[in-house]
């Protein structure tokens, strides 16, 4: 399956002498678990993405990784059904879910608009209607949707010739090649939660301010497309993972916060594990169960773009 995959790097643009600092505690616990993330100086960033005009004269540090790449998430979606079909297992479409039933702390169904499915297991995996969802089944889950825009252009004799995801942390914009282009982005961070997809051509004022000052080359080319989507977002932009406490049945995977489709792979694998062994145990999910909420015992997470 083709999923575009292109292994080039994330890079992380500091100017904030605190951000430096969270950074470099990050790095030495990323290095201890054999990831090689780098701690660069602004002069070293022309070694790990050459040829690539950025102004770096108001930053101090930077983290790379190597390893760390983009591809297609359609591509890679696209990938897993095709697989499921193979395996024999039905996937519907176009069937949206109108209730959950629920009797005592047990569900008995799902209800869409067309058919009913009996079952006992539900697995939120809605994204960013996982707390309309909840609704459904009377529980609540504290997810939210946050709109973020992406915008591509045409292509421009300056591009970058690697695929390096390059972020400018302060201001959460960032850029990749796209194309002989690039694709770049930043959230409106005084923007509340919203269902609504459509592009701000307001904020884009914002947005190219940041982008030209940051990587001037994109000053001379024109917009190819854009759109809008959402970041389910968690109260500690942490993942939510394992059952509902008061309905054991409701398996919860959720609040991924932006990092949703890296997390992905693992995310199916720890859930099929709750499901058919009882518990997840590939890895520990108990931290991330909806019950830290109650329990006060959340660090947020800052490093979300």
């Amino acid at each position: 399956q083709p999923i575009d995959f292109h292994q080039d790097g994330y890079l992380f643009l500091l100017k904030d002498p605190k951000d430096v600092e969270v950074f470099k505690r990050n790095s030495e616990i990323q290095r201890r678990f054999d990831i090689p993330v780098e701690f660069i100086k602004p002069e070293e960033v022309a070694r790990v993405l050459p040829n690539t005009d950025i102004r770096l004269d108001d930053v101090i540090a930077a983290t790379y990784c190597g390893k760390d790449g983009v591809s297609d998430p359609a591509g890679v979606t696209e990938g897993y059904r095709k697989n499921a079909v193979r395996l024999g297992i039905p996937i519907y479409t176009e069937q949206e879910v109108v209730g959950i039933d629920v009797k005592g702390q047990r569900i008995e169904g799902v209800r869409t608009k067309d058919h009913y499915i009996a079952t006992n297991t539900v697995v939120n995996a809605v994204g960013p209607y996982a707390g309309v969802l909840g609704k459904m089944a009377g529980v609540d889950v504290p997810v939210v949707p946050l709109r973020r825009f992406i915008w591509t252009t045409k292509p421009f004799d300056k591009a970058p010739s690697r695929w390096t995801l390059v972020i400018d942390f302060s201001s959460g914009f960032y850029f990749h090649r796209e194309s002989g282009g690039v694709l770049f982005g930043m959230g409106n961070r005084k923007e509340g939660p919203t269902f609504d997809l459509s592009v701000d051509w307001n904020f884009f004022d914002t947005v190219m301010e940041v982008a030209v000052d940051r990587f001037p080359p994109i000053a001379d080319t024109a917009i190819k497309n854009s759109w809008a989507g959402s970041y389910e977002t968690s109260p500690d932009a942490h993942p939510i993972l394992g059952r509902m406490p008061q309905l054991p049945g409701f398996i919860l995977a959720n609040g991924f916060s932006g990092h949703g489709f890296q997390h992905a792979p693992g995310v199916g694998q720890l859930i099929a594990e709750e499901i058919l062994d009882g518990k997840a145990h590939t890895v520990d999910i108990e931290p991330l169960s909806i019950k830290r909420f109650a329990r006060g015992h959340t660090e947020e997470e800052k490093n979300v773009v």
